[in-house]
């Protein structure tokens, strides 16, 4: 998880590098569609992360062992 985060923040600064380049050459165009990139980018990462937590939640879940509830 701890690479996942520091990835993260990498993308972040070349983003952010990206368009602050944009916007020293005066190319706004370009900068709004990179914060939109940058925008789904986040979105979708935090969507998989948000998926993966659950399945590992499930598969926990499901591998709690019920037989010892049965009838006394």
């Amino acid at each position: 998880m701890q690479k996942i985060e520091e990835q993260t923040q990498l993308l972040g600064e070349l983003f952010n590098n990206a368009v602050n380049k944009a916007l020293e050459d005066d190319n706004k165009e370009l900068a709004y569609k990179l914060v939109a990139l940058h925008s789904l980018v986040m979105t979708s990462l935090s969507v998989a992360m948000l998926v993966k937590t659950f399945q590992l939640g499930l598969r926990s879940i499901m591998s709690v062992d019920l037989s010892n509830l049965g009838d006394d």
